[in-house]
């Protein structure tokens, strides 16, 4: 979907009511993908452009491919790199993951 989620943790993972796993929490979550960021309901955003129900914030977009630079998370399940203040993008959310499986 080209989004990462940037604070995987057990918490941020639930069961539906068919016993399907659910990521919730999505707010340090960057979009990359403009087609999927206009999907995101308006009452969803923090600061919604009220003439338009696909206005983005620009704090939620950034050019595919780009690295994202700042801190956000639980320190137990980030990747090395955004502890160490350095860019990251998907596999960030990959780590997480396996710290979270481990």
């Amino acid at each position: 979907m080209q989004i990462a989620h940037r604070d995987l943790k057990p918490g941020n993972i639930l069961l539906d009511q068919a016993n399907h796993l659910v990521l919730c929490d999505f707010g340090t979550a960057k979009v990359n993908n403009p087609e999927i960021a206009k999907k995101i309901p308006k009452k969803a955003l923090k600061n919604p452009d009220p003439k338009s129900y696909t206005s983005i914030p620009d704090s939620l977009l950034h050019e595919e491919g780009e690295r994202v630079c700042s801190f956000v998370g639980t320190e137990e399940y980030v990747a090395p790199e955004i502890l160490l203040d350095q860019p990251s993008s998907y596999p960030a959310d990959l780590w997480s993951l396996g710290v979270i499986l481990y």
